[in-house]
């Protein structure tokens, strides 16, 4: 090391950093803000060049430069933009350091010259590193060393519970023990995920995973907030030995430690608090270096400005399962109950299953396990029983998850309950009591005593239990009344009242027990029988109809009642499950050889080719096409192939085991069976069993194969072939394809595509897409040119070799793209692809950008044949000219019409709203008019236009933009048009002619639930009875009730 010097500058960050070699650099906030930070780079040369100084000083003669390394402990953070290493700074994380012996010698300062530097410079050894630490800072690590310590203590026994659960994260599918990259990205995180899917262990674990990276975590429930986050802080931090919450921040930032806020049971916060609570996390933002971990039920709006990547905790697996009930018996007597867990759907029933493994419960409906595992927990107390029926009846007339301790108090004296029995409860886990607030531990046990009070209250009469299955507010725990009662007649009444297909299937996965499981699987059976009788009964008819060429008699279908109905859709979500497959294939074959025998039939009646006769009657019977009188079968086989995606399909391995199972049994399958088979395997690995059927399918079968089915045939292609050998036979069959029909060719080119056949054509192209962007280019002050511009942009994004001409747009010269982008502005059309143009083009400062948007600001008389479209640019336009400060005159008085007229209210308030140099109460006086059109005119589409708004920004995500909705800056406005809205339901209308009032009033309803307050329960009240509105009126009570 003699005659080496190397100057280190040591750099520490948990977020991502960003500059260059000039200029500041920036650091990236997790609530997407950014702060100036010193220039690394050039402090380390600066460092370096003052060394060298000091170094010449002492040694009376120039060395040369030393060595420097800028070094980021222990790496620099993902998502990081700095420069790389160059001959004047090497730039490296401290883990890939591991020898000093690439940095070269520097000549002429050796341990003597270093002796007598030190000397000069004052320099004291210390004996290790530790020294180097005031002791402060080493006091400061003690406590915090404490505080995490005292975390993990905390949590501990309720982790030794904790199984790893899946998590969706964008595409991706990440088990929780992935979870530390996510820690390490700068984004705040939203998690969400259904009821009893183990959110709240995972949020508790996830402190752990924080203390383990260095970290600093503070988990808070939400429902415990009131107003004020530092109070709440400082009570939790309080509890784990910590002074208080700005004290814990001081020693965070002093020894460079992270704080991760852990929020869980955002769903349960008073919603009239959350925004509050939002708003108090946003400054939380702006004055600390802290990330910000939301759990709840879903992503929630108000939450947008966090700016948080969503994560999806998914409903746990079989394994999953297996792991959780394996923690409370042994490997026999999980073994017995995986029939059991497979019936369940989250990790709480693996839970009670596993805690009840010596009891018989296979027969027991999914009411007797909870009230089996909680009865278990308070040795049978009936007094204890009676308090937590008191206490469900209480919050399900308020339709809430808690109440305060002295409701509670109240409620146990009326009902001459002790508070020793209630302590009982608390003690058991059933019942939670933290500060003033009493709930049910988890909202399933909460479930299982309002269905518990609901069917002793009946009295064992029919109708009133038949009323309670009626209200909104119980469709969520249906089954668990059906399960608790216990009266066998009087199940049986019930159940024959059902129309409810959601039951139908609760009863058939054994959630209502042994008896309702045998109703319901009688019923299907019979049902099952009589599809099959109205498939031998169908009758084809020719239409002459260019689109129903052929349709079933609708004389020869079974009338169906409304229970028998409710059995078909109950089949189509079982199916999904992996229920009825067998037998669902039986009635596909059935129905194939009708069509098989119709197409000679009809042949000899309409001579036409039986192939185009069979490709209509394949159309008739399994593709729907919005007809509302179908078979039974094309209801299931229609919905299954149109709305199911993959992950939808809970027992996958076992129905793909059926699959392979089927295909290797049946030498011929056919058409109709293949076509069902299609809708479940979808993607690879699975597909694969799919590639011998599709390679003989593209061969010579093609031509006869019915065109929907070729259709999805050519949709598969791509995910069927393992090796390089299958998908060049895929290419060659494809190839020799062709067809009078332009959307079958354009199938055949876009699944050439998929297989990688067209590349080498592609980058043939790129010299053609070149050529024409130069003619362009070439003719600026032409018209014509200008259309062609556009058309070249969008023939990115909707030409064969889109990529062609990406390449040839993207390699022009800074100048040469600004021109090309302004010409393609000027000759764009209102399609589909103008927006994506606009925002890209927003950054050039063209000085017509503002008068070509102004052309898009007029409101036509009617929407046009992409209605959607046409909003989302109209908005658009007025966003932008917003952005831009461009002058906007209004045309409000321009318009009689109130569709037109609310259409430019709605506009121009967005211009509004977007302007950057308007604060609320300026933004207030500019817009006067229109939200006084908006508010007082109140036109029947006032709610939805702006509801809609919402809609097109979340559409319109391109090039980074981030716009401001209506809401955000005016929640008032928004409010009110919401109470409005559902107060005058009648009057309610779309903007777009397809949607009925009810769906209007259905989001208003919704937003009420998100933005208002607990004085709005009384209005939602009304309409908690409502056959259409009630479910959603329940929903947004118990939102705003926390």
């Amino acid at each position: 090391m003699e005659n080496k010097t190397i100057v280190v500058e040591i750099k520490g960050s948990h977020l991502p950093i960003s500059g260059t070699v000039n200029g500041d650099w920036q650091m990236q906030l997790p609530n997407g803000e950014k702060k100036v930070i010193g220039n690394y780079y050039n402090q380390t040369l600066n460092a370096k060049h003052i060394v060298k100084d000091m170094i010449t000083t002492v040694k009376g003669a120039d060395t040369g430069y030393p060595e420097s390394l800028l070094l980021f402990q222990p790496f620099l953070p993902l998502g990081s933009a700095i420069p790389e290493s160059d001959f004047k700074v090497a730039i490296k994380n401290l883990n890939n350091v591991k020898s000093l012996n690439e940095f070269k010698a520097t000549s002429g300062f050796d341990f003597t010259s270093w002796n007598k530097f030190i000397v000069q410079q004052n320099l004291q050894k210390v004996k290790n590193s530790e020294e180097l630490f005031n002791q402060d800072l080493r006091s400061i690590e003690l406590h915090l060393s404490r505080y995490t310590a005292n975390y993990t203590r905390n949590y501990e026994h309720e982790l030794q519970q904790f199984v790893d659960v899946e998590l969706a994260v964008g595409s991706q599918t990440l088990s929780s023990n992935q979870f530390n990259d996510l820690l390490i990205a700068p984004d705040n995180l939203i998690i969400s995920g259904e009821t009893g899917c183990g959110k709240s262990l995972l949020a508790k674990k996830i402190g752990n995973d924080v203390i383990n990276q260095g970290g600093i975590p503070i988990y808070l429930e939400a429902k415990y907030f009131e107003r004020l986050l530092g109070p709440m802080i400082d009570i939790e931090v309080g509890l784990l030995e910590y002074k208080s919450s700005r004290e814990l921040f001081k020693d965070a930032i002093s020894s460079g430690r992270l704080i991760y806020l852990i929020i869980d049971g955002y769903n349960e916060c008073d919603t009239d608090l959350r925004g509050q609570l939002v708003r108090c996390l946003l400054a939380l933002l702006r004055r600390y270096l802290v990330k910000i971990i939301i759990v709840g039920q879903e992503r929630y709006e108000e939450l947008s400005p966090l700016r948080g990547q969503s994560i999806m905790v998914n409903k746990p697996s079989d394994e999953i399962k297996q792991k959780i009930a394996g923690q409370f018996c042994d490997q026999d007597t999980l073994n017995a109950l995986l029939p059991l867990l497979q019936s369940v759907s989250s990790g709480i029933e693996a839970n009670v299953i596993g805690n009840l493994s010596k009891f018989d419960i296979s027969e027991k409906s999914r009411f007797s396990r909870f009230d089996l595992f909680i009865r278990s927990r308070l040795n049978g107390s009936n007094k204890s029983i009676e308090i937590l029926n008191e206490l469900a009846h209480f919050l399900a007339q308020k339709l809430a998850f808690s109440l305060s301790a002295r409701e509670a108090d109240i409620l146990l004296s009326e009902n001459n309950l002790h508070g020793n029995d209630f302590e009982k409860v608390v003690k058991s886990g059933v019942i939670k009591v933290y500060g003033n607030n009493v709930s049910f531990a988890h909202e399933e046990f909460l479930n299982t005593y309002i269905a518990d009070n609901i069917v002793r209250k009946s009295n064992n009469e029919v109708n009133k239990i038949i009323s309670s299955l009626s209200e909104p507010k119980n469709k969520k725990r249906d089954f668990m009344i059906i399960g608790a009662i216990e009266d066998l007649t009087i199940l049986h009444e019930v159940l024959e009242w059902t129309i409810d297909y959601k039951i139908i299937v609760s009863c058939i996965k054994k959630d209502c027990g042994s008896f309702a499981f045998h109703w319901a699987t009688n019923k299907m059976e019979t049902l099952l029988i009589s599809i099959s009788t109205e498939i031998e009964g169908i009758i084809f008819q020719v239409t002459g109809d260019s689109m129903f060429n052929i349709i079933t008699d609708p004389q020869s279908l079974l009338s169906w009642t409304n229970q028998q109905m409710a059995f078909v859709i109950a089949a189509k979500i079982l199916l999904q499950d992996g229920y009825y497959f067998e037998e669902a294939i039986g009635l596909i074959n059935k129905m194939d050889l009708k069509i098989m025998q119709a197409t000679t039939d009809l042949a000899e009646t309409i001579k036409q080719r039986k192939q185009s006769i069979f490709s209509d009657l394949f159309s008739c019977v399994y593709m729907s096409f919005g007809r509302k009188e179908i078979p039974a079968l094309t209801t299931i086989v229609s919905d299954i192939h149109s709305s199911l995606p993959f992950n939808q399909i809970r027992n996958h391995e076992q129905i793909f085991e059926y699959i392979k199972s089927y295909l290797s049994e049946n030498q011929t399958v056919g058409y109709g069976a293949f076509y069902f088979i299609m809708a479940f395997v979808r993607y690879k690995p699975h597909a694969h069993i799919l590639f011998p059927y599709l390679l003989d399918y593209t061969a010579e079968k093609s031509t006869i194969l019915p065109y929907h089915f070729r259709l999805e045939i050519f949709d598969r292609l791509p995910h069927c072939w393992q090796t390089e050998q299958e998908r060049l036979a895929l290419i060659d069959n494809l190839n020799l394809l062709s067809s009078s029909n332009p959307f079958t060719n354009s199938s055949i080119f876009e699944a050439l595509q998929a297989l990688g056949a067209t590349e080498k054509d592609e980058l043939e192209y790129q010299s053609q897409a070149i050529e024409e962007v130069k003619r362009v280019l070439n003719e600026p002050d032409n018209p014509q040119e200008w259309t062609i511009a556009y058309g070249i942009y969008f023939n990115q994004i909707d030409h064969p070799y889109g990529s062609a001409y990406s390449y040839a747009i993207n390699t022009l010269t800074e100048e040469d793209s600004k021109l090309f982008y302004l010409l393609a502005l000027r000759g764009a059309n209102k399609d589909m692809f103008m927006p994506s143009l606009i925002c890209r083009t927003e950054n050039y400062n063209f000085d017509e950008y503002g008068a070509i948007l102004k052309k898009w600001t007029i409101i036509p008389e009617k929407l046009g044949t992409a209605p959607q479209e046409d909003v989302n640019l109209l908005y658009l336009s007025h966003i932008m000219l917003g952005r831009i400060k461009s002058d906007l005159i209004s045309r409000l008085n321009t318009y009689s019409n109130p569709w037109q007229k609310t259409l430019c209210a709605t506009s121009e308030l967005l211009y509004w709203v977007n302007r950057p140099d308007l604060e609320k109460q300026e933004l207030e006086i500019k817009g006067k008019d229109v939200i006084s059109y908006l508010l007082d005119g109140f036109s029947e589409y006032s709610f939805d236009a702006i509801y809609q708004v919402m809609h097109t920004i979340n559409y319109l995500q391109f090039e980074g933009k981030t716009f401001i909705p209506i809401e955000r800056k005016l929640p008032e406005l928004m409010l009110t048009l919401a109470r409005k809205a559902i107060k005058f339901a009648s009057r309610q209308k779309s903007i777009y002619n397809w949607h009925k009032p009810n769906e209007v009033v259905s989001h208003a309803i919704y937003k009420l639930g998100t933005i208002g307050n607990l004085t709005d329960v009384l209005l939602l009240k009304n309409l908690i009875n409502d056959s259409e509105l009630g479910t959603d009126a329940v929903a947004a009570i118990i939102t705003l009730q926390g």
